[in-house]
C-alpha cells in the first residue's frame, strides 16, 4: 500500500469522477523506478487500474514511495495537463 493511503501525501489528488489517486510530484526517473518495478508483481487485473502516477489506487501500490511528503513543495509540483487528466479518467480502457 502506498503511503499516500494512510499518512496523506501532500501531493495527492483524488481523480475527477472517480475515486482514485494522480499523483502532482515531479519525479526523477530514479525515484520513480522503484515503483514502476514493483508494478510489474503486482496481479494482471489490478495492473490494469494501477496506473502510477495518473490514475491509481494506493491500497494496491507498493509500500514505498521516494515522493512521500506531508509537506508540498511547490518547486516538486507539477500542474496536470488536460491529456493526464484524460489518461488518468479512461488510463487502460482506451
Amino acid at each position: 500500500m502506498l503511503p499516500c493511503e494512510t499518512h496523506g501525501c501532500a501531493y495527492q489528488k483524488t481523480l475527477q469522477g472517480d475515486r482514485h489517486s494522480v499523483c502532482t510530484r515531479k519525479f526523477t526517473l530514479d525515484e520513480v523506478r522503484p515503483i514502476l518495478l514493483q508494478m510489474t508483481l503486482l496481479p494482471p487485473h489490478v495492473i490494469k487500474w494501477f496506473l502510477f502516477p495518473y490514475n491509481f489506487n494506493p491500497t494496491w501500490g507498493p509500500d514505498m514511495c521516494k515522493g512521500f511528503s506531508t509537506h508540498k513543495d511547490f518547486n516538486k509540483t507539477r500542474t496536470i495537463s488536460a491529456e493526464e487528466e484524460l489518461l488518468g479518467i479512461f488510463g487502460n480502457r482506451m
